[in-house]
């Protein structure tokens, strides 16, 4: 038996529906974004036990704003942990003047013309002592 629902048979409504367009692999982003949430710690002892969940990652920094380090644990549940310094790197030491230092053959030859004057130097105090 028919059912009857109002409309006349040849009814057809006057919307037209967009056609659906199912996602493929090529229409999706290629780099998918992960959330790193951050968290305050208390040193470097604090960060090895601070808990995260496997496959995912925290940013841990210090209060005392001495280091950043970032802990990962994979989904097997290995962790790693990588610290960064926070510090500015130490300003680099001036090249030195070489200028001021003597070379070994100036040394040889200085020492050469001191060594007879300290041997008389030392004999006269051999024969002192002697006397």
């Amino acid at each position: 038996m028919a059912y009857y629902n109002g409309f006349p048979a040849t009814y057809q409504p006057m919307y037209q529906p967009y056609p659906y367009q199912p996602v493929t692999q090529s229409n999706q982003p290629a780099v998918q974004s992960r959330m790193v949430e951050v968290f305050p710690a208390e040193g470097e002892a604090a960060v090895p036990s601070f808990p995260v969940n496997n496959g995912g990652t925290v940013m841990i920094m210090d209060r005392a704003d001495a280091f950043i380090a970032v802990k990962s644990v994979s989904l097997d549940g290995t962790p790693s942990i990588t610290y960064y310094d926070k510090r500015p790197p130490a300003p680099e030491t001036p090249p030195v003047d070489m200028g001021a230092y003597v070379t070994r053959e100036e040394f040889e030859a200085r020492l050469s013309a001191l060594t007879p004057v300290t041997k008389r130097a030392a004999k006269k105090e051999v024969d002192n002592e002697s006397v």
